[in-house]
C-alpha cells in the first residue's frame, strides 16, 4: 500500500472527505482544534455587527490565490463598501477546516469552501450552506491544471511517481484519482504528497515531487520553463464544459438572519467581476498586492472564469466524481446545499452572472 505524505506533518495514510468529515467531528467535540487558519482575523468572540453609518461588517476567511481575486477586488475598489458592508479579509491555508470557525459566536462569518468542504460538513451535521458563487473551472479558462517533469510526457507515466496536491482529500484529489484511473494508472500505483499551493512549484523543481496539482499563477511560470501539462482534471473528471470549484459558505442560521448582506455580498462580486473584465491590468496589481508575487509571474497569469451566484445543481455535479474515488459522505441532502437564487441575487434580480478569461 502507498502512503500519502505531508511535506509538513509527515506520514499520513488517505481517508478522502470520509477522513476530512472525521477530522470536523472531532472539532465538534472539542477533541481537535482547526489548523492551518493564519491569525490575521478575527477573536473567536467577536461577531459581525454594523459598524457605522448602517453597513454591516462580515468576518472572511479565503485563500489568496487567482480563484479568489473578486474578493480582493471588491475589497480595494470599494465595491464592498459601496454596498454597505465593511468586510474583513483573513486567510487559511486549508479549506477542510473552515466550517467549525463559522457562525455568529464563531471566527467568521463567511468562508472560502470548495464541494468537498461542504459535504463534509453537511455530512458531520454541521449546518452550513453554499452562499455565493466564487470561481469556475472551465475548459476555456481552466482552474486546476497537473503540471509534471518535462520527462513525464502522458498520464500513463505518473504510474510510479510522486504527485503534490494542497489536500488528499477533496476536489482536487477526487478529480486526479478519476482522470488517472481513466488513463490506466489506478490509486496505490503513485504516491501523494501534500505540499500547499505556493509550495508547490518548488518542490517540483526540487524533485521532490514528479508532478503537480496547481492553479494559477503558478501554472504559467512552470510551463514557461519546459514543464509539461498533462490534464485539467476537474473538467475531465465532471466531463463539464464548466464546473464550480469554489464558493463562499456560511451557516444557514446565519444566512437566514442576513439575507441583505448576502445579496450585498452577491451584487460587489458581480461588480468585480465587471472590474477583472474592463481592467485586467489593474486586476493584476490588485492581485500581485495581495499574493506578493513577482509582477511577471502575476502578468503571465491567466485569470479563471468567475461567478456570483452558486446552484445545488453545480455542486451536486461533483457527487459521481467523489464516489468513484470513495470519498461520499453517506446522509446528504443535494437540494441543501445552496441558497435558493432569489436569495443570493434579491428581489430585484432573477438571473446570475458570471464571467470567462480576459
Amino acid at each position: 500500500m502507498r502512503i500519502n505524505k505531508d511535506v509538513t506533518d509527515g506520514p499520513r495514510k488517505r481517508h478522502g472527505i470520509a477522513r476530512m468529515a472525521q477530522m470536523l467531528g472531532l472539532v465538534i467535540l472539542g477533541l481537535a482544534l482547526p489548523a492551518g487558519l493564519v491569525a490575521c482575523g478575527s477573536d473567536g468572540d467577536e461577531q459581525s455587527e454594523a459598524s457605522g453609518s448602517g453597513t454591516q461588517k462580515l468576518r472572511v476567511v479565503y485563500n489568496i490565490n487567482a480563484a479568489w481575486l473578486p474578493a480582493m477586488i471588491a475589497q480595494d475598489e470599494g465595491f464592498f463598501a459601496d454596498n454597505g458592508l465593511d468586510v474583513e479579509l483573513s486567510v487559511y491555508e486549508s479549506a477542510s477546516t473552515v466550517p467549525v470557525t463559522l457562525g455568529e459566536d464563531k471566527q467568521y462569518d463567511l468562508g472560502g469552501a470548495n464541494p468537498a468542504s461542504l459535504m463534509a460538513a453537511q455530512s458531520q451535521g454541521i449546518d452550513v450552506v453554499a452562499v455565493a458563487g466564487a470561481t469556475l473551472d472551465s475548459v476555456k479558462s481552466p482552474l486546476v491544471s497537473l503540471i509534471a517533469d518535462p520527462n513525464i510526457t502522458s498520464l500513463a507515466d505518473l504510474s510510479g511517481k510522486r504527485i503534490g496536491l494542497p489536500a488528499l482529500e477533496g476536489t482536487y484529489y477526487a478529480s486526479m484519482v478519476r482522470v488517472l484511473d481513466d488513463a490506466g494508472v489506478p490509486p496505490g500505483s503513485y504516491d501523494t504528497i501534500q505540499i500547499p499551493t505556493p509550495r508547490a512549484a518548488e518542490q517540483l523543481r526540487a524533485g521532490v515531487v514528479d508532478a503537480v496539482m496547481t492553479v494559477p499563477p503558478f501554472v504559467e511560470p512552470l510551463i514557461r520553463e519546459g514543464y509539461g501539462h498533462l490534464s485539467d482534471p476537474q473538467t475531465e473528471a465532471t466531463s463539464s464544459d464548466a464546473v464550480t470549484s469554489a464558493f463562499w459558505m456560511a451557516t444557514r442560521d446565519w444566512a437566514d438572519a442576513n439575507e441583505d448582506a448576502i445579496t450585498a455580498w452577491v451584487r460587489s462580486y458581480k461588480d468585480a467581476i465587471n472590474f477583472i473584465k474592463d481592467e485586467p491590468a489593474k486586476s493584476r496589481t490588485i492581485l500581485q498586492k495581495y499574493t506578493d508575487l513577482p509582477a511577471d509571474v502575476v502578468a503571465e497569469t491567466k485569470f479563471p472564469a468567475y461567478e456570483a451566484t452558486v446552484t445545488n445543481e453545480k455542486i451536486a455535479a461533483w457527487m459521481p466524481v467523489f464516489e468513484a474515488a470513495d470519498q461520499l459522505p453517506s446522509g446528504l441532502d443535494e437540494s441543501q446545499f445552496a441558497l435558493p437564487l432569489q436569495v443570493q441575487l434579491g428581489k430585484s434580480e432573477t438571473s446570475s452572472a458570471s464571467t470567462g478569461s480576459d
